[in-house]
């Protein structure tokens, strides 16, 4: 899937509503998803951006008010553009986060120092360029169902996006949360107060499970659990 391939090049950019992250590969290493939920249907790598949720729902949860969002387009067509427009031509990525206190931190964070304001773009160089696993490393349990695009300006609203949501939460350090509470949208007000509107699944959820785990206790279940039951 190349997550850990590093990219020739990557950037951030502050668009007054979110963090766009982008990154440009060699054809070869560039990150991709295939089997599982998606069958033979390969989807490679088009961007990431953060989607600033509702800080009430959030506390509720025990999670930070903010989850990374990687896109991924089917590779059937010749273009992000065009796959967006099609019924289950992109997949979303959902990973939600948590403040720890834990002495462990992720260099990603410090480059948001560079991008606080509107219109703040920072170049990484190749040599300071990070994999995809650095701020989306995958987890084996999930849940994925069908849902409209979060995408801010996106090419389609109505289109069917798959949606794949880890149950594995990523901790990040309290300096870490502060580099996202110092951003700055349009208005000059913090970003993490620009909650971004979103819908329910319009799909049965399907919740993946680890097979290893229950091999281990001598149980049967399929790979997929239905949990709308």
């Amino acid at each position: 899937m190349n997550f850990s391939r590093d990219p020739r090049a990557g950037r951030l950019e502050n668009t007054g509503e979110t963090i766009w992250i982008t990154a440009s590969y060699e054809p070869k290493d560039v990150p991709y998803l295939q089997n599982g939920p998606l069958g033979d249907e390969k989807y490679k790598f088009e961007f990431a951006y953060f989607y600033w949720t509702d800080h009430k729902l959030a506390k509720e949860s025990g999670v930070l008010p903010f989850e990374l969002h990687a896109v991924f387009s089917n590779t059937r067509f010749q273009s992000y553009e065009e796959a967006a427009k099609r019924n289950f031509g992109i997949v979303i990525l959902v990973r939600r986060h948590m403040e720890t206190a834990s002495k462990y931190s992720n260099d990603f964070y410090e480059y948001l120092i560079d991008v606080q304001n509107p219109k703040d773009v920072y170049e990484f160089e190749q040599e300071e360029a990070f994999s995809l696993f650095m701020i989306l490393n995958l987890g084996s349990e999930y849940n994925v169902y069908l849902g409209k695009s979060t995408v801010p300006n996106a090419v389609s609203c109505n289109t069917d996006v798959i949606w794949i949501d880890y149950d594995e939460i990523v901790e990040i350090m309290p300096r870490d949360v502060k580099y996202f509470e110092d951003l700055m949208a349009f208005g000059d007000k913090p970003m993490m107060n620009n909650t971004i509107p979103t819908t329910a699944p319009i799909s049965v959820i399907y919740h993946s499970v680890y097979l290893l785990d229950y091999e281990i206790n001598g149980w049967f279940i399929e790979p997929f659990e239905d949990q709308t039951k």
